[in-house]
């Protein structure tokens, strides 16, 4: 069993910021911009027995970037990424590229939604031991034609 421990931070983005343009199955972002002010839950377990759990403050502001990248339109409502998409996950101390992969969209009006899910498994070392450690998110992004 062992121990595991899970963090889930659901939250809408503030001060966004930034354009972003599509051309001939490339998009490029400019000053993209987005800011995070919530709180997060934790949740540890020891095998499927839930031991402790904890709220803490998760604040994080992607700084004004810019970068370039291509798109694939398949069939009417999907969309896929060959380097990352749309999306910037972060684990609260700094942005990560996202790798390869898709989503769905809808146009209505003036608003573009593309909802992706995005993953990332990685490991790390502390005091000696290694931890495992997967990310998942469902990211919503609503973009406005201006």
């Amino acid at each position: 069993a062992g121990d595991k421990m899970i963090t889930i931070s659901d939250y809408s983005t503030i001060n966004n910021g930034g354009v972003i343009t599509f051309s001939n199955n490339s998009l490029t972002a400019k000053d993209l911009t987005y800011s995070v002010n919530t709180q997060a839950k934790a949740y540890q377990y020891d095998g499927s027995d839930l031991i402790d759990s904890l709220s803490y403050p998760f604040s994080f502001t992607l700084p004004s970037s810019n970068s370039t990248g291509q798109y694939k339109i398949i069939g009417t409502d999907s969309i896929y990424f060959p380097q990352g998409g749309l999306t910037v996950p972060t684990d609260g101390s700094g942005p990560y590229q996202g790798s390869a992969g898709g989503g769905h969209f809808t146009l209505s009006g003036n608003l573009l939604t593309i909802i992706q899910n995005v993953s990332r498994d990685s490991s790390f070392r502390n005091s000696g031991e290694t931890y495992q450690q997967t990310q998942r998110a469902t990211t919503s992004i609503v973009l406005e034609k201006q």
